[in-house]
């Protein structure tokens, strides 16, 4: 394998690894410890166009699949891009958090802009907090 293909390999390597711990602590913070969910580092082929993560569920099973960007394509610092998948982990798990009380109501652009932007501020409050901020 070439020297920076390794490289980037070790970084994904690390970025599953840590989004895996992340997933753990906050599913347990959250108080999602009865879903069954993972955690997948993707390219951003596989995400929609201008986003870092997503997450798919099951209601009735009670899974969830979270993805979220691989390194190789961040353009942050290392220390930064990995913050910023903790954010997506903590985002996505609030999504599901939400998804009993949002799958009854009806949903458009602007109501799914409005949960983006309520999300986001949770996400970034519980960070915080957590990160003594």
């Amino acid at each position: 394998m070439p020297p920076v293909a390794a490289q980037a390999h070790e970084r994904t390597t690390v970025a599953e690894a840590f989004s895996g711990e992340k997933l753990w602590y906050w599913q347990k913070r959250l108080n999602l410890q009865d879903w069954k969910i993972s955690v997948l580092v993707v390219r951003s082929t596989d995400l929609k166009p201008k986003t870092l993560g997503n997450v798919h569920w099951d209601l009735d099973k009670k899974s969830a699949t979270i993805r979220v960007l691989d390194p190789a394509d961040y353009q942050l610092p290392f220390h930064e891009m990995l913050d910023d998948m903790e954010f997506t982990v903590v985002h996505e798990l609030i999504h599901l958090q939400l998804a009993p009380v949002l799958n009854s109501v009806s949903r458009n652009e602007a109501s799914r802009r409005d949960e983006e932007h309520a999300v986001n501020h949770m996400a970034e409050a519980l960070l915080k907090l957590d990160r003594g901020r």
